[in-house]
C-alpha cells in the first residue's frame, strides 16, 4: 500500500499539496466564522459538572423543571457604602427609573433587590441581597416570558426571544452604576449571567489557544532549524502540523453538531494534533534526507553533478522515487503503527461512561487521523517538490556554534553524533535501560494512587475577568446567596419526609447544617451546607451517607462534591470487571 502511495504522491504532488491547503483553508473558515452561525468557540460549551444518566444529573434536571424555563441576570453593586438608612433611601430613589424599565421588560414580580424591600435592610429578605459588610449589594432580574408554563426545549423561537431580553436586561443593568455615581463616584457594578460566564470561559479558550501557538510553533521552528540545520527542511514539519490544525479545528466544528464539547477539549486536540504532526512530519522529512544523502553518495561526486543540473528528471527522478518509496516503507510504516496504537489508546475513551471523556476520544481520534494523513501524503509531495534542494547546506551550518551542533544533533549525523552515541549505550547496556525506564516510569505514576477527581467551571474563567470577581466576591460576601454546598431533592411531601430530614439527614457525619427547606409540587428540596470545601473528600463522604439513608421516596443529591462523586463511579463502572476489582488502581477509581 505505502508503494502504491509513494507512486501516487510522485505522480500527483502538485494536486495533493493544493487539495490540503484548500481543505485547510475552508475547514478553517469554518471553524472561525461558524458558516454565519456560531463559530466552534461559541458552540463549545464552557462545562457542566453533571454526568448524564447519574444521580446528580437526574436531580439538576428535576430543579430545572422545578424552577421552569427562566434565566436569571444578576447585577453586583460592590464599593458603595449602604449602613445608613439616608444612603439606602438615597439608592433607592437613583433605581427608580432602573426598577421602573427592567419590569415593563420583565414583569413587575421579577426585579428585586434590598430596595424593593418594604423596610429595606430591616427585613431578612434585602439582608440576604446586601453584602455582608454592606458596601454593595445584587439586583437579580428573571427573565421569564412564559410565566408558569414551560416551554419545549426544541422551541427556537421561544429562545431567541429570552435571548433578546436577556441581552435588554444586561444592557440596562450595565447603566446602573453610572446612576448611582452621584451617591458614591467610585461605585463599580458587574453583570453576571450563564451566557456571560459561557462567553468569559470560552474567551479565555481562544485567548489561550493562540498564546500557546504562539509560544509553541516558533519553539518547534528553532528545534527542527537546529535539527535539520535550515529552514527549509525545518518547515516541512510544520507546515503540516499547521494544515493539520486547521483540518482538525474545522472537523471539531462538524463534530460539534451531533457531540457536546467542552471549551477546553479545544486546547487538548490542538496541542495533540501539534505534537503527532510534527512528530510524525520529522520522522518522514529526516529519514529522506538520510535516503537522500545515501543516494548523493552512492551516485559519486560527479554523478551528483549531474543529477543536480538535469532539469527533466525533475520529481519523477527515479533516485528521488527511490528515495521517497524507502521514507514511506520504513518511516512511513512507522507513523501508521504509532498512529494505530494512539487511535487504539483513544477508543478507550470514547468506550468510557462520562460523556466529556467520549468527546476528548472522539475529537483526540480525528485529529490523529488527520495528523497521519498529512503526514504520509502532504509532507511526502512537499518533499518531492523540492526534490535535491533538501540537500543543499544551509547558510545556518557555517556559524560556528551552530553548525557544531547542527553535525552532533541533527538528522544526519556523522558517527559522533549525539544520538547515534545514545543508541549504542542502549545496545550496549539494554537491560539495565530498561530497568531503570520501568522503576522511573512506577515511580512517575505513583502520585496517582492518591489522586482526587475534581469538577469546577469556576478555574476556567479567567484570574482577571469581571465574571471571576464576581463568583469571588459572590462567595465572600453573600453567604446566604451561596452558602449552600449540597442540594436534596426527594420525591415526597409530608410529616415523614419532615422527620426524614431532621432525624436522619441533619445527622449524618459531614452535614454541618440544613439550611433550608422547600416544597415544590411534589417534591421537597433541602438546601444543606456540608463540612469542609465543597470538592474535598469530606464533602463526597456525606453525600455518599446521605444517598445510603433509607429515604421515605426516591431522592437525588446535587452540587459539587455530588457531580465529583457520581463522575468517579461514572468512571470506575466503564472499566472492566477485572480493573474494578484490582487493588493496584488509584483510590479516585476504587473507592464508592
Amino acid at each position: 500500500m505505502l508503494a502504491w502511495l509513494s507512486r501516487r504522491v510522485i505522480k500527483d504532488a502538485w494536486i495533493i499539496v493544493g487539495a490540503w491547503m484548500l481543505l485547510a483553508v475552508a475547514l478553517l473558515i469554518a471553524s472561525v466564522t461558524g458558516l454565519g452561525g456560531n463559530n466552534l468557540f461559541e458552540r463549545a460549551a464552557a462545562g457542566s459538572t453533571a454526568i448524564a444518566g447519574t444521580n446528580s444529573a437526574e436531580g439538576e434536571q428535576i430543579l430545572d423543571t422545578l424552577s421552569g424555563d427562566a434565566e436569571t441576570v444578576t447585577l453586583l453593586v460592590t464599593d458603595i457604602d449602604i449602613s445608613d438608612t439616608v444612603t439606602q433611601q438615597a439608592v433607592a430613589d437613583a433605581l427608580e427609573n432602573a426598577h421602573a424599565d427592567l419590569r415593563a421588560l420583565v414583569g413587575e414580580q421579577n426585579v428585586i433587590d434590598p430596595f424593593v424591600v418594604p423596610g429595606m435592610l430591616h427585613e431578612p429578605a434585602a439582608q440576604m441581597l446586601a453584602a455582608t459588610d454592606l458596601d454593595g449589594f445584587l439586583l437579580v432580574v428573571t427573565v421569564d416570558p412564559n410565566g408558569d408554563a414551560v416551554a419545549d426545549a426544541n422551541d427556537k423561537r421561544y429562545a431567541a426571544q429570552v435571548a433578546e431580553l436577556v441581552d435588554r436586561v444586561e444592557a440596562r443593568l450595565e447603566q446602573v452604576p453610572d446612576e448611582l455615581s452621584s451617591i458614591e463616584p467610585g461605585v463599580r457594578g458587574i453583570v453576571s449571567d450563564d451566557v456571560l460566564m459561557a462567553a468569559a470561559v470560552n474567551d479565555q479558550v481562544r485567548a489561550d489557544l493562540v498564546r500557546g501557538e504562539l509560544i509553541t510553533l516558533p519553539l518547534a521552528l528553532v528545534i527542527m532549524v537546529l535539527v535539520f540545520g535550515g529552514f527549509l527542511a525545518a518547515g516541512m514539519p510544520l507546515i503540516g502540523a499547521l494544515v493539520s490544525i486547521a483540518c482538525t479545528m474545522g472537523v471539531l466544528y462538524f463534530l460539534s453538531v451531533g457531540v457536546d464539547l467542552q471549551s477546553f477539549v479545544i486546547n487538548i486536540v490542538t496541542v495533540i494534533s501539534l505534537g503527532l504532526s510534527i512528530d510524525y512530519g520529522l520522522l518522514i522529512t529526516s529519514r529522506y534526507r538520510e535516503e537522500l544523502a545515501r543516494s548523493h553518495q552512492a551516485a559519486g561526486a560527479e554523478a551528483g553533478v549531474r543529477l543536480r543540473r538535469r532539469r527533466r528528471g525533475g520529481r519523477r527522478d527515479p533516485r528521488l522515487a527511490d528515495c521517497l518509496t524507502t521514507t514511506l516503507a520504513t518511516a512511513g510504516h512507522t507513523v501508521l503503527f504509532s498512529a494505530l496504537t494512539v487511535s487504539a489508546c483513544m477508543l478507550g475513551l470514547v468506550l468510557m461512561g462520562p460523556v466529556v471523556l467520549r468527546s476528548i476520544g472522539i475529537a483526540c481520534l480525528a485529529s490523529c487521523l488527520i495528523a497521519v494523513a498529512a503526514a504520509i501524503t502532504l509532507v511526502p509531495a512537499m518533499l518531492v517538490l523540492l526534490g535535491r534542494h533538501m540537500l543543499r547546506p544551509s547558510l545556518l551550518q557555517r556559524i560556528p556554534v551552530l553548525g557544531y551542533l547542527q553535525r552532533h544533533l541533527g538528522d544526519v549525523t556523522s558517527e559522533r553524533g549525539v544520538f547515534r552515541w545514545i543508541a549504542r549505550q542502549v545496545q550496549r547496556m539494554a537491560w539495565v535501560v530498561l530497568v531503570a525506564c520501568v522503576v522511573a516510569l512506577v515511580v512517575l505514576a505513583s502520585p496517582a494512587r492518591n489522586l482526587h477527581l475534581l469538577s469546577s467551571t469556576t478555574e476556567l474563567l479567567p484570574a482577571d475577568s469581571d465574571q471571576r470577581t464576581y463568583l469571588t466576591v459572590l462567595d465572600e460576601d453573600y453567604a446566604a446567596v451561596t452558602q449552600q454546598d449540597a442540594t436534596l431533592i426527594i420525591a415526597a411531601t409530608g410529616d415523614r419526609v419532615t422527620d426524614f430530614i431532621n432525624e436522619q439527614v441533619a445527622g449524618v457525619d459531614g452535614v454541618q447544617e440544613v439550611l433550608q427547606v422547600a416544597t415544590a409540587g411534589d417534591y421537597t428540596v433541602v438546601y444543606l451546607d456540608l463540612a469542609g470545601d465543597p470538592t474535598s473528600r469530606a464533602a463526597e463522604d456525606a453525600v455518599a451517607s446521605i444517598r445510603a439513608l433509607p429515604a421515605p421516596a426516591d431522592t437525588w443529591t446535587t452540587g459539587q462534591a455530588a457531580s465529583q462523586l457520581d463522575f468517579r463511579q461514572s468512571l470506575r463502572a466503564s472499566l472492566p470487571g477485572w480493573a474494578r476489582s484490582s487493588c493496584w488502581l488509584p483510590s479516585c477509581c476504587c473507592s464508592s
